[in-house]
């Protein structure tokens, strides 16, 4: 089938922007031979559609990982940059904002200032812990922390994922007080993580004490990438772990 009489993607993009809510039923009613040729092209939808029949040499890729699997928005604004949220947090661009927001102490203000409000408004303090049923709540969790992991000799009659529990707070412990030692360059975030050499697993399965498998000889920062490359797999020998425990108390 020939279509002779089609618009041209400027008059079309006209169209579209001087009637945004009547498009279809003008575009289908007056011009049908432009309705039945954009509904043989690709899309979910005739706004979608119509961008493509106006667009057909745009680049769609995710401007972080490159992938070709973006969202439609809407005709005026096209598809999406970005393919998931995941990219777009991890993005240059939201990384730089992130850097000028923290490295800007009036927008900081600006933003604690607008948090204390809203925290007012909603709890009549500056913060929801700063209320008394706040600080109960807070003291009452924090007993039970205590309770449930002060014990650190051992596995101790723990299940796994109690055990794991208990390493994971322990570690946060000795990273606060060993960090210069595990993390000289400071690096720790998202994309770098504390990793246990001998891992926690082998750790449970060896009835490793918690406060020898969470020292700081087993603890170094790695990507996050290798990390979960790594899995649950021990680079280093029960005895080296033993070994490095005690060379380093």
């Amino acid at each position: 089938m020939l279509f002779t009489n089609l618009l041209t993607p400027s008059e079309v993009i006209a169209l579209v922007t001087t009637n945004k809510l009547g498009y279809y039923r003008l575009i289908k009613n007056k011009y049908p031979e432009l309705f039945s040729f954009v509904k043989t092209m690709h899309g979910s939808s005739l706004s979608e559609q119509l961008y493509n029949y106006c667009y057909p040499d745009e680049v769609r890729q995710c401007l972080h990982c490159g992938s070709n699997d973006l969202s439609y928005q809407e005709f005026t604004t096209g598809y999406k940059k970005y393919c998931s949220t995941r990219c777009v947090s991890l993005s240059d661009a939201c990384r730089h904002g992130r850097e000028e927001l923290l490295n800007d102490p009036i927008r900081m203000k600006k933003r604690k200032d607008k948090a204390e409000k809203t925290n007012m408004e909603r709890y009549g303090a500056v913060s929801w812990w700063a209320r008394p049923d706040g600080r109960v709540w807070l003291d009452s969790h924090n007993k039970k922390i205590k309770e449930r992991f002060n014990d650190t000799s051992g596995v101790g009659g723990r299940t796994r994922k109690q055990y794991t529990a208990a390493c994971r707070h322990r570690t946060n412990l000795v990273y606060k007080e060993f960090g210069h030692i595990i993390d000289p360059d400071n690096i720790r975030s998202k994309e770098w993580v504390i990793d246990h050499i001998f891992s926690i697993r082998d750790g449970f399965s060896n009835n490793v004490p918690i406060d020898i498998i969470c020292h700081h000889s087993n603890l170094k920062i790695i990507s996050k990438t290798d990390n979960s490359s790594k899995n649950c797999r021990s680079n280093k020998t029960l005895e080296q772990l033993y070994e490095d425990f005690y060379s380093s108390s």
